[in-house]
């Protein structure tokens, strides 16, 4: 726990596949996306105004937007963090009005379900259960990681919104 900003994801969550979880399973594999369907997260990220700036938000599994207070962007006369109202969502596609120049950057605080990637395999071999009936079945395993933390540890976004993720 962090005092300042909250709680803090940390640590490797693990998936393992059994050979036996179907056919959809059988073909994960490393720098695929797992999403946390009932994991809900609150999040924000950094859009940008105008048709050069990226609108759309990351997550669309579970995506709420509050219709109201979600957006804050920076004034920079008065020098204050301000809310902004009479933004529009549609999707995943987050849009502030026109009287903003083309280029502001503006918060969006959302809540949607948890992605991960399965961003490397393990060392050694996975887990083995020594009672099972039939053959020894080895499932696959993969350390995975949020995908905000891996989009930012790979150094290909600051959070994760290359132009929009279609799950």
């Amino acid at each position: 726990m962090n005092p300042r900003q909250g709680d803090i994801i940390s640590g490797d969550p693990w998936l393992s596949v059994s050979e036996k979880a179907g056919v959809v399973w059988n073909e994960i594999g490393e720098f695929d996306l797992v999403i946390q369907l009932n994991g809900i997260n609150r999040f924000n990220t950094t859009l940008y105004s105008g048709p050069s700036g990226n609108i759309y938000l990351p997550y669309q599994q579970g995506l709420y937007v509050a219709p109201s207070g979600a957006i804050q962007t920076w004034d920079s006369t008065t020098a204050q963090v301000i809310q902004v109202t009479g933004y529009t969502v549609s999707g995943s596609t987050v849009s502030i009005p026109n009287s903003y120049l083309s280029g502001t950057p503006y918060v969006v605080e959302f809540q949607a379900a948890m992605t991960y990637v399965c961003f490397r395999n393990p060392g050694g071999l996975a887990h083995t259960r020594p009672f099972v009936q039939g053959g020894i079945c080895y499932p696959k395993r993969f350390r995975l990681q949020a995908l905000d933390l891996f989009l930012r540890d790979s150094g290909i976004s600051n959070f994760g919104n290359p132009g929009q993720i279609s799950v």
